[in-house]
This record gives structure tokens, C-alpha cells and sequence, in this order.
């Protein structure tokens, strides 16, 4: 690995639709491993090591606000949030709109990152 893959920049485009003009806020998790204890997806500790393992949503710091007009949309996400890069991993880009204060239904985007 060279240095130059290191610091590949990262370019996620984001294409969206709106019926109405609305607020969108952008926010990440970062899919993470965790252990099933009680139905729920906790994460791994030396107590629940043996539990069967899941997919834990965990919600990063930071969010991406854009103010967008009714119709199709578009930006591209950068990888950075909250003024620092996302690393290497699975994650999921959640997008909920929000006019004059009711929000709409929410709408969901995987994607990963590798080295």
C-alpha cells in the first residue's frame, strides 16, 4: 500500500427526491459488531463474549443539514463529519426530511469504506 491510497479521497453521491421543498438532515452510523443478549444487540463485553453475535447501528457525532427545493437533489458526501474523516468500515447515511416542524419519513443509504 502506497501513500497515495491512503489519502484517496472518498466521494459518495447522494441523490435524493422531494415532493415538497424541506430541510434534509444527513446523519451516519457506523455498523459495528456487537452481541446478542436479552434480544438486544449490546456491545461485546468479556460477560456476553459467547452470546451470538449482530450488527450494531452506533450514531456518529455530527450531521449534514441542506436545505433543498422540491424535486430531484444532489450533493456528494465527502466522508468527513463533524470535521473529521469516517475510517475504514461499514456505515449507513440516514436521510430525514423536515418541513415547517413535522419530519417525514426517514430513508436510509449503506455504504462502506475500505482502506
Amino acid at each position: 500500500r502506497n501513500s497515495r491510497e491512503c489519502n484517496r479521497p472518498i466521494a459518495l453521491k447522494v441523490n435524493y427526491r422531494l415532493t415538497v421543498p424541506a430541510r434534509v438532515t444527513f446523519t451516519v452510523q457506523h455498523i459495528t459488531d456487537g452481541q446478542l443478549v436479552k434480544g438486544r444487540c449490546v456491545a461485546p463485553t468479556r460477560a456476553n463474549r459467547r452470546a451470538r453475535s449482530c450488527s450494531r447501528p452506533v450514531a456518529l457525532r455530527g450531521a449534514i443539514t441542506r436545505t433543498s427545493a422540491a424535486g430531484a437533489n444532489r450533493f456528494t458526501f465527502d466522508g468527513r463529519l463533524g470535521g473529521r474523516r469516517l475510517g475504514p468500515g461499514s456505515y449507513r447515511l440516514i436521510a430525514t426530511p423536515n418541513t415547517n416542524g413535522h419530519a417525514g419519513s426517514s430513508h436510509s443509504l449503506a455504504f462502506q469504506i475500505t482502506s
